[in-house]
């Protein structure tokens, strides 16, 4: 359609000749007749190319979706078993049994979390709340979102079931 041919574009169409046993002339006048109608029909034929390009853009875009879509799926489960986890320290702390330094930390942390979480939530839930929460995400010194949504090291499937162990 635009004119030039690659090599395996050439190829192609000399075995396919060949397979229908079509005369080298008469290949010619096929290819001429073929240029000709594209150069009249044009704006026929560019529909059929123009909708191919979306339909792969749009596979593509369905792919950037669909892992998007399984990070963060990945990162709620994460911050879900964070949270199960500040659950049992909490209960812990409540018992006024002994919390080691790496459960203090990891309460805190999860603490933090959630003390970001609820004014997001609430100024997310407000009419037109979307838009002030992008700017403030701007604006603010520190991050909105919980750890497990921050961009950082990715944390691979043998941590997530080291993580889930020592959850349990």
């Amino acid at each position: 359609m635009d004119g030039r041919r690659t090599r395996r574009e050439r190829a192609f169409i000399d075995t396919l000749a060949g397979a229908l046993h079509v005369p080298q002339a008469e290949l010619r006048r096929l290819e001429l007749e073929m240029a000709e109608f594209y150069a009249r029909h044009r704006s026929l034929v560019d529909v059929f190319t123009v909708s191919d390009a979306a339909g792969a853009m749009g596979e593509e875009l369905m792919g950037g979706m669909q892992e998007t879509l399984e990070k963060n799926f990945h990162r709620l489960m994460q911050e879900a078993r964070e949270t199960g986890d500040l659950a049992v320290l909490l209960t812990k702390a409540a018992r006024r049994q002994k919390l080691t330094a790496d459960e203090r930390q990891r309460m805190r942390a999860q603490l933090i979390d959630v003390a970001k979480a609820i004014p997001a939530l609430a100024i997310f839930a407000a009419p037109g709340g979307i838009l002030l929460l992008a700017a403030l995400a701007k604006v603010l010194p520190f991050s909105l979102l919980p750890s497990a949504f921050q961009d950082g090291p990715a944390v691979d499937s043998d941590d997530e079931d080291t993580l889930e162990r020592e959850a349990v």
